[in-house]
């Protein structure tokens, strides 16, 4: 990652966290590419996952347009992280 450069989103300070090595497992919210942007911007894993697959509860402010999902280092990283953070929740529409 290039400290001169932009990390690119909202959720910009978890891919540089990523990036830095400031732990393993970071969180970002996408409801139009806040963690797919910067962590293609600071060379790090991420992805906006699909609906139903990460409980949605409690709601952003944007509803059911946003979701959390990982900013990490490696693809390794992020199934660990899903693995703990996916499934149903009953309070999900």
């Amino acid at each position: 990652w290039n400290p001169d450069l932009t990390p690119g989103g909202s959720s910009g300070g978890a891919a540089v966290a990523a990036a830095l090595n400031l732990g393993f497992l970071h969180q970002g919210s996408d409801g139009g590419g806040s963690i797919r942007i910067p962590a293609s911007f600071t060379g790090t894993f991420g992805f906006k996952p699909t609906f139903g697959f990460v409980p949605q509860w409690p709601l952003s402010a944007m509803g059911m347009l946003s979701h959390i999902g990982p900013m990490t280092r490696t693809v390794d990283d992020a199934i660990l992280m899903m693995d703990v953070i996916s499934g149903a929740d009953p309070r999900d529409g």
